[in-house]
């Protein structure tokens, strides 16, 4: 009797190690992997704008002497937008692909940017300032542009390039711009080249 008194306290010891290493090993399996992270909230003063952080890498960083116009008047080869798939978003998104490091754009602010946009639904390319031969320049807050591309431009630094994909609303919902679908989603994918 006497030795079974004696081994229930190792026995109570032997089994709490055990339970504690298999409590450690299985936390150290469910924070293993990678964790989702929650989004941030947006970060334009826009209501209607989404930005979107790219995921699981770096952005890439663009150097202020490369985004200097050629003889052609064209920094670099155009960008293909990518279409997402799925439904098309109600709010305007903004996503950074390459990050610069100039002058910040803002309202007043004449800037020049080049562009090449695509309709949402035939994910055709309807236009771009590189089939024209040069950038695109505007007065930010004029009401030059539609909307969407006022919104995803602005806050944007020299040498940077976004994706905005631009709801009706935004885009050209009645036609009076021209030569942008009617009533539909579209994508552009920007570059700013300078700001006065």
């Amino acid at each position: 009797m006497s030795a079974v008194r004696l081994a229930c306290p190792a026995v109570r010891k032997i089994f709490l190690i055990v339970l504690v290493v298999l409590g450690l090993g299985l936390a150290a399996c469910g924070s293993g992997g990678k964790t989702a992270e929650t989004p941030k909230a947006p970060e334009t003063s826009q209501a209607s704008a989404v930005s979107e952080q790219p995921s699981n890498s770096e952005l890439p960083t663009r150097k202020l002497k490369a985004v200097k116009p050629d003889k052609a008047v064209l920094v670099g080869p155009q960008p293909k937008p990518a279409v997402p798939k799925g439904a098309p978003p109600k709010a305007l998104v903004i996503k950074p692909l390459i990050e610069g490091g100039g002058a910040v754009a803002q309202k007043g602010d004449k800037v020049s940017i080049q562009y090449v946009g695509a309709a949402y639904k035939t994910k055709g390319i309807y236009d771009s300032s590189w089939s024209w031969g040069n950038p695109y320049v505007f007065t930010l807050g004029a009401e030059e542009v539609i909307p969407g591309l006022e919104q995803g431009v602005e806050g944007m630094a020299v040498g940077d390039r976004r994706e905005l994909v631009i709801p009706p609303a935004l885009a050209d919902p009645d036609g009076s711009y021209g030569g942008i679908p009617d009533k539909e989603t579209v994508v552009y994918v920007v570059d700013l080249l300078s700001v006065e």
